[in-house]
């Protein structure tokens, strides 16, 4: 009953995924979980920008300190990546995706920070045209919409045409006046969206409070 149930729900998320190429799925991890993850990242992202720990990174455009703003590689939590591996509506979601092929995860970490870049509405396809699905999962309790990464829905398959910011080595979609975006997302919640998915962020101002977010990226092997 409960792997029917399954099923239906990862079709309903499919069905999302099709339509606006993202979707949210509520309530899959508990607080202690969130808060724990984030301590352990958080703690790896000091050993990284020390070179204690080896990573692959961005650092903010933060004059006065040194804060990552994209991790690529050596910052995750162990912990996380076992609740996101474990997941039964996630996995059953993910294999249909990829039509049953097998496919790997990979874990990065970004962060919207207080007097730093905002994420420039774009499609990850700007960057990796790749058929993937990302999985994000907004670790920071105290999220304030305002500045929280947003989504406007695009029909999968939707290509957009972007531009290069040389001075922020970043793409940014062109002419998308017509697309309202919302973060109609909570912590404990997981979000997908694919290659196709349209997101942003405002710039954050220097007194808010910083909002991390996991990422794994799923890939077909």
């Amino acid at each position: 009953m409960e792997k029917k149930r399954h099923e239906e729900l990862a079709e309903e998320h499919l069905k999302n995924l099709s339509k606006e190429s993202h979707t949210i799925i509520s309530n899959q991890l508990s607080k202690t979980v969130l808060i724990d993850s984030e301590k352990e990242i958080l703690a790896k992202e000091q050993c990284i920008i020390n070179k204690t720990l080896v990573g692959t990174y961005r650092l903010d455009k933060i004059r006065s300190r040194k804060v990552i703003y994209h991790a690529y590689s050596g910052c995750f939590s162990e912990a996380l990546t076992a609740s996101i591996k474990d997941n039964p509506l996630l996995s059953t979601i993910l294999a249909q995706y990829f039509d049953g092929f097998d496919y790997s995860l990979t874990a990065e970490v970004f962060w919207i920070n207080q007097g730093g870049m905002a994420i420039p509405p774009h499609q990850d396809r700007s960057y990796d045209s790749e058929k993937q699905l990302s999985i994000i999962v907004p670790l920071s309790l105290n999220i304030n919409n305002k500045y929280a990464m947003s989504y406007s829905g695009v029909e999968e398959g939707t290509t957009l045409d972007h531009n290069f910011s040389i001075s922020n080595m970043v793409y940014y979609a062109k002419s998308i006046q017509q697309y309202v975006f919302s973060a109609n997302y909570r912590p404990t919640d997981i979000i997908l969206h694919t290659e196709y998915s349209l997101h942003k962020s405002r710039s954050m101002p220097k007194d808010g409070v910083r909002i991390t977010y996991a990422r794994y990226v799923a890939r077909k092997e």
